[in-house]
């Protein structure tokens, strides 16, 4: 992995976990904590690593979404106050 892709994920992360502080589908605070992709990294230029595109979720939680159908982008979205428009413009801006 390219240094550069190893500071936008540990960027991603860092920001999604300070954003979220708890498991923004649940509201658990013990975690442990995935930062999860919404829109997949296979269909966001530069592999949206943008907390615009990212939500924390405790492992069971993580579980469920990973399962469930497609409206789930637009809830988690609207959960963190985002949308695939903001995230994808600001996946746009990152460094290949």
């Amino acid at each position: 992995m390219s240094r550069q892709k190893h500071w936008q994920r540990e960027t991603f992360y860092r920001e999604v976990f300070v954003r979220d502080q708890c498991c923004r589908f649940c509201g658990d605070k013990k975690g442990p904590f995935n930062a999860h992709h919404i829109t997949s990294r296979d269909l966001m230029p530069n592999g949206g690593y943008v907390k615009e595109n990212g939500i924390t979720l405790c492992e069971p939680c993580h579980l469920i979404v990973e399962k469930a159908g497609p409206e789930q982008p637009n809830i988690l979205y609207g959960l963190i106050g985002s949308s695939y428009k903001k995230a994808l413009a600001e996946s746009e801006k990152l460094s290949k």
